[in-house]
């Protein structure tokens, strides 16, 4: 039973990260909803195996991320340069609004960050499916007002120039993807003040990329 819930949660909110990066860069989801399942559904085992069958807890997200961004360039036929520019993105956003919502809910004494951390609680499922609400309001909110990016190319069959803009889109890559694996970390270890500083470096980064995308953007 553990497996079956803890399946389910992980696989709603794999499916919310996609709906995000889809109406972030302008993808049209119906198109590809069997392809988001069927990763969710991997990436969840994948997930479950790490953390309770490797004992990789602090690796799984990231480890997750990194297929992710595998996953998206075979299925989509993205170059995998675009298709971490985009699962960066999402993970970034679907992160903050999790270890935001987890903060907030400990600061104000509703929710310990100790009963999240427990295995299998009940309060780890609440948090995911807040989060995964939230998400699918943002996704909701971005297409309602015909927001997102332009710039992704809806194929592999690209030619990537070394401009600037790309050469420290990749360099806030490589960072954000160390963020996601440290924020891992220190979540695990109930390090508080590691988590802000690391929320707050996650912040700087997000806000830098979304400079950059629209900088992207503007030069179609």
């Amino acid at each position: 039973m553990d497996f079956i819930l803890f399946s389910i949660f992980s696989s709603f909110e794999i499916i919310a990260l996609f709906a995000l990066t889809f109406a972030l860069f302008r993808f049209e989801y119906k198109f590809y909803h069997v392809n988001v399942i069927f990763i969710s559904i991997m990436l969840s085992f994948v997930s479950f195996s790490l953390r309770y069958g490797f004992d990789m807890d602090n690796y799984a997200a990231l480890i997750q991320f990194l297929l992710a961004i595998v996953l998206f360039t075979l299925m989509y036929r993205q170059h995998i340069f675009y298709a971490a520019i985009a699962m960066t993105l999402s993970y970034i956003m679907y992160g903050l609004i999790q270890v935001g919502l987890i903060l907030s809910l400990d600061f104000f004494g509703i929710i310990a960050i100790s009963d999240v951390q427990r295995e299998f609680s009940v309060a780890g499922k609440q948090i995911q499916l807040i989060s995964v609400i939230a998400a699918m309001v943002i996704v909701y909110l971005v297409k309602r007002y015909n927001k997102g990016f332009s710039f992704l190319p809806h194929t592999n069959r690209v030619t990537l120039k070394w401009t600037l803009v790309n050469a420290s889109i990749l360099f806030l890559i490589i960072i954000s993807t160390g963020l996601i694996g440290f924020a891992t970390y220190y979540f695990n270890i109930s390090n508080h003040s590691g988590n802000y500083f690391i929320i707050f470096l996650t912040v700087i980064s997000l806000i830098y990329l979304l400079y950059l995308y629209r900088k992207k953007d503007k030069a179609l």
